[in-house]
């Protein structure tokens, strides 16, 4: 047998290959997988401290505004005790997050307290506390350290707010004592999945959760453990000083062990994920096990099967390869290969008769397709230079192949100057920005309309809608991209034109209304006048006829007012805008409303980055605002309204909905007609203003309603 023979070739290489294979990819995965099933289980459990100390930073957040809006309440109430006793009791009673709320005056005496202690509200004094010395001196709230409370004698640490005067001087403060057992329950809830044990500590180094203490009742201290950050020696109170997320070893008790920490800032609380390293690696001492065995079995059926499939290769290609040497080196005489099997060899014998065959009957169809591929490219081309709409076809190299003769109109840019080159270079010079666009193409399918101003050669610029799509071929290849653009200069005109005609014939109804409602209180104010003339003696009925004329005085004055607003151009003076904040301003101002009625709010808020649009701030947040006004006055007391804001690619939707009792099929048309209301007070122009506003801002406003079940008002504004 010759060394160089396929006799010995194959069954030599299948065998090495196989045995080398098996054995590098054995060691590679031991390795390997080794390293990233720690490696992996280690981030794993940054990930959840992290989770976990944001989870524990929202509810602290929650409490901390909770606090800060009962002091808000009281301030507002002007610091009446009674007042102020009532919402501490209806705060205690329906959030959980404190165990202890109270009144404290500015000489630090407490006044309420719920629960209450009346030994405690004697006894002692609370201006010694420093939460109490912080409010008083910086007039901010704060967030005391760990007490031992003397009202209900347990460990917790208190959230404190200033009361204020209408001179800003601060009379008191609200006081919240964060009961810990909640905190415990935070992390409970995690600890279930977790083979570890997960405890927090305090910025003094104080144990505030710890999975062996069922309640903390005293003050326990962390003893000052040595780790090792990247074969660095630190401290635990070093950790605790820095804050930061790291990851830490140690020893004890002859055994490793990993810790990750995390911070809550808003506290200067530290949390601790800690696993022993056998916990950790139990998986790769069996996956190592598995892999041994395995390895041994796939070895020993290698041996085996390479050498039986070797032999059966081998005899069949030795006569696939005499009757291959016969063949002519033209394809027009070609010679079949005898067939003396009906495995894949004698397959593949049958496939090189047919392929001969098949290689002369090719070659003359792909002279013919090469004609009609050119006669086609050729019609083609005659169709896009005739289309009116202007053309751009990119290559996958980012070059023109196409550019028509409408896109030499419409940019007043010559082909020749681009054809073959980077379309960034086209880009540029007109002035139109798509970069991150294109990552929105994913398919076929998916087709990309927008709308941008043009800077044509002349520096005119125009305003075009443009058509962005893929060029695949028969494989789904992505060829390129194909532009597809029109000046639309001409239906902006249009558009314009018709939004002023809209405008006057609003005008013109509201004009006629106005009328219509100023006539009647003229009337009566004309036979009130004539009642005075006739009995001006009568003191009494003279002081009642000028309050009736007073009021009708001050409603036209508000129809007037309103009217004026409704009719400016509330699309001037844009600006850019935050709509995310400007919302968060809506709903603190109605905060007051929405305190007083007990409704739930559920806000659920896009990226801040990107929810800024140019808009005319000022009457978009009166749009806004009489929409959740709408809302609070549809809801009873305990509804729910909840505002989504949600961010796409042409513009921002603002969703806002209630559970109040709806709006009449019938009567849904008709709420952004000027005048209409179906309550007893109000002019009826709030969400017809509303409408015009947004319609201003080339924007959209929808209605969903069901009687009894709520209402839903959908805004689209574009960027």
């Amino acid at each position: 047998m010759k060394w160089n023979s396929l006799k010995f070739k194959i069954p030599f290489t299948i065998l090495v290959f196989a045995l080398s294979s098996i054995l590098m990819v054995t060691v590679f995965i031991q390795n390997v997988t080794s390293k990233h099933i720690k490696e992996d289980v280690l981030k794993n459990n940054m990930t959840l401290s992290n989770m976990l100390s944001q989870h524990i930073q929202l509810y602290i957040k929650d409490a901390k505004e909770t606090v800060i809006t009962l002091a808000n309440f009281a301030t507002e109430n002007g610091g009446n005790v009674e007042e102020i006793k009532k919402e501490i009791y209806r705060v205690h009673n329906n959030f959980k997050y404190f165990d202890l709320i109270y009144l404290l005056d500015v000489e630090g005496n407490m006044l309420v307290s719920k629960p209450e202690n009346k030994e405690a509200m004697i006894k002692y004094n609370y201006s010694d506390r420093d939460y109490f010395i912080k409010v008083m001196e910086e007039k901010i709230p704060c967030i005391s350290d760990l007490y031992v409370g003397r009202v209900l004698g347990q460990l917790h640490f208190v959230i404190a707010a200033p009361i204020f005067d209408k001179y800003n001087n601060v009379i008191g403060l609200i006081g919240g004592g964060m009961n810990l057992h909640n905190i415990k329950r935070i992390t409970e809830e995690m600890q279930g999945n977790f083979e570890g044990e997960i405890y927090i500590v305090d910025q003094a180094g104080a144990v505030i959760v710890h999975p062996k203490i069922e309640k903390m009742e005293r003050f326990i201290k962390m003893d000052n453990h040595t780790f090792l950050r990247d074969d660095i020696k630190i401290n635990l109170y070093d950790v605790i000083k820095n804050k930061e997320s790291q990851l830490l070893s140690y020893e004890r008790n002859n055994e490793k062990y990993y810790s990750t920490t995390s911070f809550v800032d808003e506290v200067n609380w530290t949390i601790a994920l800690e696993q022993s390293e056998s916990t950790i690696l139990k998986e790769i001492i069996w996956l190592k096990k598995q892999l041994r065995s395995t390895a041994s079995i796939v070895i020993f059926a290698t041996i085996v099967i390479g050498l039986i499939s070797a032999k059966k290769i081998i005899e069949p290609i030795e006569t696939l390869v005499k009757g291959v040497r016969v063949l002519g080196s033209s394809c027009e005489s070609v010679t079949p290969i005898p067939i003396n099997s009906n495995d894949e060899i004698g397959e593949l014998a049958k496939v090189f008769n047919d392929m001969s065959i098949e290689l002369k009957n090719n070659m003359n169809r792909l002279k013919e397709s090469y004609n009609r591929e050119n006669y086609i490219r050729q019609y083609l081309d005659n169709i896009l230079k005739s289309m009116g709409s202007g053309i751009l076809v990119v290559n996958e190299k980012g070059n023109i192949d196409i550019f028509n003769k409408a896109a030499e109109e419409i940019t007043g840019f010559k082909s020749k100057e681009y054809i073959g080159k980077s379309a960034s270079n086209l880009f540029k010079n007109i002035e139109i920005d798509l970069d991150g666009i294109l990552e929105n193409i994913k398919n076929e399918e998916d087709i990309l309309i927008l709308e941008r101003q043009l800077k044509r050669s002349d520096e005119k610029c125009i305003p075009i809608n443009i058509s962005i799509s893929l060029a695949l071929d028969e494989n789904r290849s992505v060829l390129g991209i194909i532009y597809l653009f029109n000046d639309i200069s001409r239906e902006k005109k249009i558009d314009r034109e018709l939004k002023e005609l809209d405008r006057m014939h609003i005008l013109g109804e509201l004009s006629a209304a106005l009328i219509h409602d100023i006539g009647n209180p003229l009337a009566g104010m004309n036979n009130l006048i004539e009642l005075l003339d006739n009995n001006w003696e009568d003191e009494k009925l003279r002081k009642e006829i000028f309050n009736f004329l007073d009021k009708e005085i001050k409603e036209l004055n508000d129809l007037i007012v309103n009217f004026l607003s409704f009719s400016k151009d509330t699309s001037l003076n844009r600006e850019p805008t935050n709509i995310v904040e400007l919302m968060k301003e809506v709903i603190n101002l109605l905060r007051p409303e929405i305190i007083n009625k007990n409704i739930r709010l559920s806000e659920n808020y896009m990226d801040n980055q990107k929810s800024i649009i140019n808009v005319n701030k000022g009457n978009i947040k009166q749009a806004f605002i009489n929409i959740v006004i709408n809302c609070i006055q549809a809801v009873e007391k305990n509804g729910l309204i909840s505002i989504d804001i949600k961010n796409y690619e042409e513009k921002i939707i603002i969703n806002v909905k209630d559970n109040g009792k709806g709006i009449k099929k019938g009567n849904i048309r008709k709420i952004f007609e000027p005048f209409y209301t179906t309550k007893k007070e109000g002019t009826g122009l709030g969400l017809s203003s509303t409408y015009k506003t947004i319609k201003e801002h080339d924007g959209h406003i929808f209605v969903n309603s069901e009687v009894d079940k709520g209402t839903e008002f959908i805004v689209e504004l574009k960027k």
